[in-house]
């Protein structure tokens, strides 16, 4: 179980197996007791939680099912980390790593890398990395010598550049874990608030089963913000049934969203037109505006059945990175948004984040992440004049829409006190609050 939730992984390793080389310091192979050494670090600096994950393959892939489930293991981390080198940019799976990382997450912040030692004159990196920031973990050889040679774990610098490291990957960990904790709360503001009535009704079509965790990525992002997406269950899947249930949602849903990959997909006695053609036939019919995307990895030309293969080369269907298609779906969708009659005043929902001093880093993410989704988020003041610790608290206490106390590193009695307090004001308010939660960050063992 990862420390980021709905991951399978927090940090997969994409190294060379080159650079994996057994010396009298690394017993197990340099990328290995790297991999150890950088999971001790970030145990001790999230606060020594049980389920943190690190993925670092060391078998010699030899069959599709293999490189298969290494691709999927990539699509299900969290981080993807970069054990940059000569090696790395000249084997193609590496690069292979590298690109579908890109094509599936494409997002920066979740791109972390090192490097072993700089490549060699004429050769770069790939896109992702020429520009990125990579520690180096090489020394000279000798102070006046110009050839370089890998960090050993008894060096100095490998300890404070492995800590360095671990940094910055907790604080992304616990960035994309406040996304995760914040998503519920979301959904529950919004109806609590009446905010939710502008969100829009999005069909996202039945796909073939290697994109359905692409599908439920997508379902989840477009549901945070608002967005209803049907259908909530499958359809029926003989002929009629399905057509009927596909019509039910089309008559009121304001976008059609469908992915595409390399496999057409069934296509049964009754519908031979096939499950993918069909929904989106349908959509045209209804007048219902369409978006299709597939990966930049398939390529159209390689398909053989041709009426798929004009299919994937429709104007409706846009090659990119996942994350990239995910924006441009949300952009769709706020760009058709008006606002609803007798709310376009409203003022935006307001949410208090109350915590302790030692959770005011993960508050603030968990803040950042309720601003990111249309909401008026505070937190406790950090640098306070004296005086206005109490005053603060007190106000935001009293207007708040919304009161999520946030036990994460507070002891019970900081929570116990800080909620006997908020019940106290109750009686001033001008209503009750619409959501009182308690939010329970990490670590999961709480200080009594």
């Amino acid at each position: 179980m990862a420390y980021v939730p709905r991951s399978r992984y927090d940090v997969f390793v994409s190294y060379a197996s080159a650079d994996n080389v057994r010396t009298h310091q690394c017993r197990e192979g340099w990328v290995t007791d790297f991999a150890r050494s950088l999971e001790v670090a970030l145990l001790q600096r999230l606060g020594g939680p049980n389920d943190l994950a690190i993925y670092i393959d060391q078998r010699e892939l030899s069959s599709n099912d293999e490189l298969n489930e290494l691709l999927r293991a990539i699509e299900t981390s969290a981080v993807f980390l970069s054990i940059c080198s000569r090696s790395y940019v000249q084997r193609k799976w590496t690069v292979k790593e590298l690109d579908h990382f890109e094509q599936s997450i494409g997002d920066s912040k979740r791109l972390f890398a090192v490097e072993i030692l700089p490549v060699g004159v004429g050769e770069s990196y790939p896109a992702q990395l020429a520009s990125h920031r990579r520690l180096p973990f090489y020394k000279k050889s000798s102070p006046l010598a110009k050839v370089v040679v890998p960090l050993e774990p008894q060096d100095p610098e490998y300890g404070l550049l492995i800590h360095d490291l671990a940094e910055q990957i907790r604080y992304q960990l616990l960035a994309m874990r406040a996304v995760c904790d914040v998503r519920v709360a979301t959904r529950e503001i919004r109806q609590a608030t009446g905010s939710v009535g502008s969100g829009r009704l999005v069909l996202l079509a039945q796909v073939t089963e290697d994109l359905d965790h692409y599908r439920e990525q997508l379902r989840r992002f477009l549901e945070q913000f608002g967005h209803r997406v049907v259908p909530e269950d499958s359809y029926r899947q003989d002929g009629r049934g399905f057509k009927l249930d596909v019509a039910a949602h089309l008559a009121n849903a304001e976008l059609f969203v469908q992915l595409l990959g390399p496999i057409k997909g069934r296509t049964p006695p009754d519908l031979p037109r096939g499950y993918a053609r069909t929904q989106f036939e349908m959509a045209i019919e209804h007048g219902v505006e369409v978006m299709q995307w597939r990966t930049t990895t398939v390529d159209p030309d390689s398909i053989e059945d041709r009426d798929y293969r004009e299919f994937l080369n429709g104007a409706t269907v846009t090659a990119s990175g996942f994350e990239s298609f995910k924006s441009s779906v949300r952009e769709r969708l706020e760009r058709q948004q008006t606002p609803a009659t007798g709310t376009g005043d409203r003022t935006l929902p307001m949410v208090f984040i109350n915590a302790d001093g030692p959770d005011m880093e993960y508050a603030r993410h968990v803040r950042d992440e309720f601003v990111r989704n249309g909401f008026f988020a505070t937190i406790p003041l950090t640098n306070p004049r004296q005086g206005e610790v109490q005053e603060f608290l007190r106000e935001n206490l009293l207007d708040c829409d919304a009161l999520i106390l946030l036990y994460g590193n507070a002891t019970h009695v900081w929570a116990d006190r800080n909620l006997r307090f908020f019940n106290k004001l109750r009686a001033q308010r001008n209503a009750p609050p619409k959501i009182v939660a308690v939010l329970v960050g990490p670590p999961p063992e709480k200080k009594r």
